[in-house]
């Protein structure tokens, strides 16, 4: 084998393993409390006290499941599922302020989420992955349960 056919080879198999490497988003994620944020601060919606987000890929769909407990105690269910390519989702229980969501991926490390009731859109979080993909910040912007205009900034960690 020449030297330039084992380079060829050996760049194409460098290249292709990028293709097929897993999604840096795909894991397991705990949620930093006290890098996380509402503007404005919202009295009536402590911080929980703890927080997990799962992403798995199952087929051609991005599983997310979010598990954790709030202040009160009272354990937080819930999370969607959406084409892995990226469009409209389900919603598997948790929410009551959004029944749909459809997810747009913006580059390899940024996508966005719109949250929808019925037809409207009601809500957006812009989710950006470090350079190392060891964190994951997400802004969400929304209302409060009286109807505020609310902003969260999110800081995930990877475990």
């Amino acid at each position: 084998m020449t030297i330039w056919r084992a380079l060829c080879l050996s760049t194409m198999l460098a290249f292709g393993s990028m293709l097929f490497a897993a999604d840096p988003f795909v894991g397991v994620w705990k949620l930093d409390l006290a890098r996380t944020a509402t503007t404005p601060p919202n009295p009536t919606a402590p911080q929980p006290k703890q927080v997990t987000l799962t992403i798995k890929d199952e087929g051609d769909h991005r599983v997310v499941t979010i598990m954790g407990t709030n202040a009160d105690g009272s354990p937080i269910r819930g999370g969607f599922t959406v084409p892995v390519t990226g469009g409209p989702g389900k919603v598997q229980g948790g929410s009551e302020a959004y029944d749909g969501l459809t997810l747009k991926y913006v580059s390899p490390t940024v996508h966005d989420l719109i949250y929808t009731k019925g037809d409207k859109a009601v809500a957006a979080r812009h989710v950006v992955l470090s350079p190392d993909s060891k964190t994951m910040t997400t802004t969400y912007k929304g209302a409060d349960e009286q109807g505020n205009p609310t902003t969260r900034v999110e800081v995930w960690h990877k475990r």
